[in-house]
């Protein structure tokens, strides 16, 4: 459970992230700790500065339901917790995470949308509650988030930052010998990372 809590607090961490980059980026008003993909007040400034950066998060897209799926979980710390339930059957036992009641209706219609409940591990095993296996999740959010982060960060117009002068260059992956994107350095260094 703990490291479940970990892995969506930095997955909502790193999309907090970019929405305060978009927000320097946009030189939009307020604070830049009030950014945030999921205020739709913050999403209108966007929109009137770069339409398709905000249209990456807008109601109902791929994107946006991941992110509400990831924040309604992780905002569990702020309510309700996610509460382990250790189910036994013949074939062993497993442990399952209890999905937030009170947010249960959004939860589920999010993941319905995105493959449905068992594409997402998620079985009604007390009448009335949702539980999810935690892999199974994780293995779901994992992609969908990092997707949303890569359209998020490529849409946000960093060239327009002072002191900033992009070449094409600049935008294509680094050239030479000790560089390789998917070499295997760095293939163990992104497994290391993610633990696996």
């Amino acid at each position: 459970m703990a490291a479940f809590d970990v892995v969506l607090l930095l997955l909502l961490g790193a999309l907090d992230a970019a929405a305060a980059v978009a927000h320097h980026v946009l030189n939009l008003s307020g604070s830049a700790e009030l950014a945030g993909w999921q205020h739709r007040g913050w999403l209108k400034q966007v929109a009137q500065r770069e339409p398709a950066l905000a249209e990456l998060h807008q109601p109902e897209t791929d994107h946006e339901r991941a992110l509400t799926i990831l924040r309604l979980l992780r905002n569990s710390v702020h309510g309700e917790s996610l509460a382990p339930l250790t189910v036994r059957r013949r074939r062993g036992e497993r442990t399952l995470v209890g999905l937030p009641l009170a947010k249960q209706v959004r939860l589920m219609s999010n993941i319905a949308a995105l493959g449905g409940a068992d594409s997402w591990g998620v079985e009604e095993v007390i009448p009335g509650r949702f539980h999810a296996d935690t892999g199974a999740l994780i293995e779901q959010l994992l992609p969908r988030v990092l997707s949303a982060l890569n359209a998020t960060m490529e849409a946000t117009p960093v060239e327009r930052l002072a002191h900033v002068a992009l070449r094409p260059e600049n935008l294509k992956p680094p050239e030479g010998k000790d560089y390789q994107a998917l070499g295997e350095r760095e293939r163990l260094s992104v497994r290391w990372q993610l633990g696996l």
